[in-house]
């Protein structure tokens, strides 16, 4: 890992395009099932995905074992929250009596795993930004982790939407590796400052996107930000926003690819997973690409038009479906990883996208077209 130049594998430069993921496999629950899992990891291996952040959760071995053998780089998070509470139950209770056990049993069990990148001790921690105790606790995490990684198998890291703040940049410099929770706007800023106080930090996206999307609803026009609609549902056309996240699947990609000195980044989320259902009060999240029941959504194959290379395994994806009202402008957007696609209609050429997956910041083909019942596409 380098500050200037990023991620370094066997001397090879690669970014990483990874997802956060909940410890629950979605419409199975939440107990473990080996077999669930490695339908997931496919599932992500064919959208492009080469690293997973376990948020915010220390991993099952058999998620490991699985990791080794599958191939994803692996930033294992063990907290959420240390001794102050974020919700009335959670592991505040217990942070005292067994941070140091846990950490322990984390550490031990994981630490000669290939697929181990990164060790996270703590995401979103509120006094991180606080006080003086965030750095207190940050050393004192990082003493248990060399304790029993005196190896350093991993680096240490922790996730941080509290960037801004000077506390947290001092509990930054003392991990050295600084993931950035929606805080791609301040990359360019602090690598600048880094060079003139902190030489040594490494950035990355540690979450990123938390674009919020149903599969199958379309709410138009697609350049209208419609957060939240009668019926309880978010639109995949990519224009349910939230207020925190990326404008946009596409501006999450390029927001990081410009960034050459970032190791890469985890977009919130792969799947979506029971609870935090943003903006309504429902039963389970609407940020992932893939739903509960690992039906893919159009968001789904945006990423994979980025961080697939079209010279191995082709891909283009429609959206939407071709079913409305006579005459509505319908949004159909295309995305390929192919540098250029074509558009027809009833046999007719609509339109030509030539997309420039290097430098290009409109990386999906947008039409407006009225819907005519007898109309198919030809792409």
């Amino acid at each position: 890992m380098d500050p200037d130049k990023g991620l370094i594998l066997n001397g090879r430069k690669i970014k990483l395009f990874g997802v956060c993921e909940h410890h629950d496999l979605g419409a199975l629950g939440s107990a473990f099932n080996k077999e669930a899992l490695r339908r997931r990891f496919k599932i992500l291996k064919d959208m492009g995905v080469n690293a997973i952040r376990t948020s915010h959760n220390m991993p099952d071995p058999q998620f490991m074992d699985l990791a080794d053998e599958m191939g994803f780089l692996i930033a294992s998070e063990a907290f959420d929250m240390w001794e102050r509470s974020k919700t009335t139950y959670d592991y505040a209770r217990f942070f005292k009596e067994w941070s140091h056990k846990d950490v322990m049993s984390w550490i031990t069990r994981n630490r000669n795993h290939p697929s181990l990148l990164m060790w996270s001790i703590g995401n979103e921690i509120y006094y991180t930004h606080a006080d003086v105790r965030g750095q207190e606790i940050t050393k004192m995490l990082m003493e248990y982790v060399k304790e029993f990684d005196p190896n350093e198998n991993a680096k240490v890291t922790i996730g941080s939407n509290f960037m801004p703040w000077e506390n947290a940049k001092k509990c930054v410099d003392i991990v050295k590796i600084a993931g950035y929770n929606y805080s791609e706007k301040y990359y360019e800023e602090h690598h600048e400052k880094h060079h003139e106080k902190h030489k040594d930090w490494i950035i990355y996206g540690s979450e990123a996107a938390s674009v919020v999307q149903s599969r199958g609803i379309y709410h138009f026009p697609f350049e209208k930000s419609i957060l939240a609609d009668d019926d309880e549902q978010c639109s995949v056309l990519g224009n349910s926003t939230t207020s925190w996240g990326a404008k946009s699947p596409e501006r999450c990609i390029t927001d990081d690819r410009y960034a050459e000195f970032s190791l890469g980044q985890f977009i919130w989320t792969g799947f979506d997973y029971i609870g935090e259902p943003t903006p309504y009060h429902t039963k389970n999240s609407y940020f992932g690409q893939i739903d509960t029941a690992t039906f893919k959504k159009d968001s789904y194959y945006i990423y994979q038009s980025e961080w697939t290379d079209y010279r191995k395994k082709p891909m283009i994806h429609i959206l939407p479906y071709w079913d409305f009202s006579e005459n509505q402008i319908v949004d159909v957007r295309v995305c390929s990883n192919a540098p250029k696609i074509e558009l027809k209609l009833n046999g007719k050429v609509i339109g030509k996208y030539n997309i420039d997956h290097k430098k290009g910041k409109d990386l999906v083909g947008w039409w407006k077209i009225p819907y005519k019942r007898r109309n198919y596409y030809e792409r």
